[in-house]
């Protein structure tokens, strides 16, 4: 049972991330190209910056405080 519940979990996570890049990606082109500039970034950069982005944000929310992740979690708080 564990393994399908982990397997369900994984494609979820897939399925989230996927959604949140195509919502920054969305957003992010409704931006004019000075506005873009603004902010650094070229319109043929879009989507490298949002996939980069939510790995980013992806990264920040797996690890504690501690500095340990889910799979190395020695303080608890993940598991």
């Amino acid at each position: 049972m564990g393994i399908i519940k982990n397997k369900i979990g994984r494609w979820a996570e897939v399925i989230r991330k996927r959604a949140n890049m195509n919502a920054t990606i969305r957003e992010l082109h409704l931006l004019t190209d000075n506005e873009l500039k603004d902010i650094g970034i070229d319109r043929g950069q879009i989507e490298m910056v949002a996939r980069g982005i939510i790995d980013f944000h992806r990264t920040v929310r797996d690890t504690c405080p501690d500095g340990c992740t889910p799979e190395n979690c020695t303080c608890g708080k993940k598991s």
